[in-house]
């Protein structure tokens, strides 16, 4: 498949070979590719994200503007993208969801700092949030994000009261071969 002129080009950004592209709505077959080749890939358990499933939780936000997608593309294939909300009152985006074929480090970070940029030169943001990331990636928010409140444990994905058990649970959560989860996940998949 030639990704190489998907998406709109109102607003795109190359980096560190990671070029970025902002799309105006959920294009099938960026997700069925992007899917398949994280997939092909993963060993452990991922939460789906097929067209039609990111089309149900952000399609008519993106295509009115109130969400904005990011999109990732490596040698022309996709890679992952990022998805910010909005809160048009408070001038406040939420990192709602942020994906990365084999959780690249290298892709997450120009993700994020193409987001950066994007709220900066299109739009009145004051704020920029992300909550509910697992720990391995905190080094790349705080590249970007540096205003913090600390957690004891990402509260999108799982509590705890026992100290034993956490003492167990947190190395398994917080590892970068585990499934990369977020606010997606949480909000939307496992409620």
């Amino acid at each position: 498949r030639d990704f190489s002129t998907w998406g709109s080009v109102e607003w795109s950004w190359t980096s560190k070979a990671v070029k970025i592209v902002r799309a105006g709505q959920i294009e099938r077959s960026f997700f069925d590719e992007l899917m398949r080749r994280y997939l092909s890939r993963n060993e452990g358990l991922v939460c789906s994200r097929t067209a039609e499933e990111v089309d149900w939780i952000f399609g008519e936000k993106v295509a009115r503007g109130t969400a904005v997608l990011l999109t990732a593309f490596m040698d022309d294939a996709p890679a992952g993208y990022i998805v910010l909300d909005s809160n048009r009152v408070a001038k406040r985006w939420v990192i709602h969801d942020w994906f990365a074929v084999d959780n690249s480090a290298v892709v997450l970070d120009r993700l994020l700092n193409a987001a950066c940029r994007f709220l900066r030169e299109k739009t009145s943001a004051m704020m920029l949030e992300a909550e509910g990331f697992p720990s391995w990636v905190q080094p790349i928010l705080m590249r970007y994000l540096s205003h913090v409140r600390p957690v004891g444990h990402n509260q999108l994905s799982w509590g705890t009261t026992d100290e034993a058990l956490k003492a167990r649970v947190v190395p398994i959560v917080d590892s970068p071969k585990s499934w990369f989860f977020g606010p997606y996940d949480g909000d939307e998949c496992m409620s």
